[in-house]
């Protein structure tokens, strides 16, 4: 009787961590991966599951806004998510480049120099912003 309650729990904890938790750093982990090896579709997908946890998370807004910058879907997505980044008192600079690069995609050619314009002033000049992979 004991092997049987014994397995059963065994396989209950076996259910319940194979499948993600909310804030599963595997998941974290594979959404950063995907982004370092360019894989954006994939890394916006994940960054989309991140973010419904936590909203409010710069880095996972900052990712999805590059995701579809990076992709070939509607450009124009990213605006919203990079916008609001850069109203964070935490943010990076590189949200401002980032930003900027999302205006001049989508033809909004002086509000892309005015988030140039933020970003210039923002850094020093070794802290320039080299996007990775592009």
């Amino acid at each position: 009787m004991k092997k049987v309650y014994l397995l059963a729990i065994i396989l209950i904890l076996g259910v319940v961590y194979a499948y993600p938790q909310e804030n599963d750093p595997v998941s974290k982990r594979a959404a950063r991966g995907f982004l370092n090896y360019s894989n954006y579709r994939q890394a916006l997908e994940e960054f989309l599951k991140l973010r419904q946890t936590d909203s409010t998370n710069i880095e996972y807004n900052h990712s999805i806004g590059l995701c579809y910058i990076e992709t070939n879907i509607d450009k124009s997505k990213a605006i919203p998510y990079l916008e609001w980044v850069t109203k964070q008192p935490k943010a990076n600079p590189a949200s401002w480049y980032d930003l900027g690069r999302a205006y001049a995609l989508n033809y909004r050619f002086d509000d892309a120099i005015g988030a140039f314009t933020q970003y210039k002033k923002l850094i020093t000049k070794d802290e320039y912003y080299i996007p990775a992979s592009r």
